[in-house]
């Protein structure tokens, strides 16, 4: 402990000298993994690093997507939504389910604000297109307008379905894997 006459010492650490990219040396799997702690948004930037980081987005086996990050707030303090990059997520969830080299979603978080009908719209298909096994709906504590029942349709690879909605109602379950999901 450093008291008041005294400096600290500085620890750097000092990654191996010989200079070689030991994560990207890694098993695609393994890279996924650890990819797969990220936002989808910023795993998709990532496969822009490099070759052999060029299609991780279709490995990671965990999808998180934060709705409230494809929005910003105007001059006029209304929210606009990012209509685009939300459409070129949509399409990288649509082709990952089509190609056969990729591998499946096996859990999808997914945060939204299900007050919003353009965000809850967004949300159903991403659900729908991540086609996931496992489903974790994560809505804001507040809400704007009063709490109504919201629908939520099922892919048909979905099992469970976890819903952290404080404060407001579940959500009405629907669509070809709502027959499939396992209670506990």
């Amino acid at each position: 402990m450093a008291g008041p006459g005294r400096r600290r010492r500085r620890v750097h650490w000092v990654a191996p000298g010989d200079g070689a990219d030991h994560i990207t040396a890694l098993p695609l799997e393994l890279r996924a993994r650890i990819a797969s702690f990220l936002r989808f948004r910023q795993v998709a930037q990532l496969s822009a690093l490099s070759r052999p980081w060029r299609h991780i987005h279709r490995h990671t086996p965990v999808v998180n997507v934060k709705l409230a990050d494809f929005l910003s707030l105007t001059e006029e303090m209304l929210d606009v939504l990012n209509e685009d990059a939300l459409a070129r997520l949509e399409v990288a969830l649509l082709r990952r389910g089509q190609e056969r080299s990729g591998s499946k979603v096996d859990t999808l978080r997914i945060s939204c604000n299900v007050d919003d009908p353009r965000i809850r719209r967004h949300a159903g298909l991403i659900i729908a297109l991540a086609d996931a096994r496992r489903i974790c709906i994560l809505t804001p504590r507040f809400c704007r307008l009063p709490m109504d029942t919201w629908p939520v349709d099922l892919s048909p690879a979905a099992r469970v379905l976890e819903v952290g909605a404080i404060g407001r109602p579940a959500p009405t379950v629907a669509g070809p894997g709502a027959a499939a999901l396992q209670t506990t």
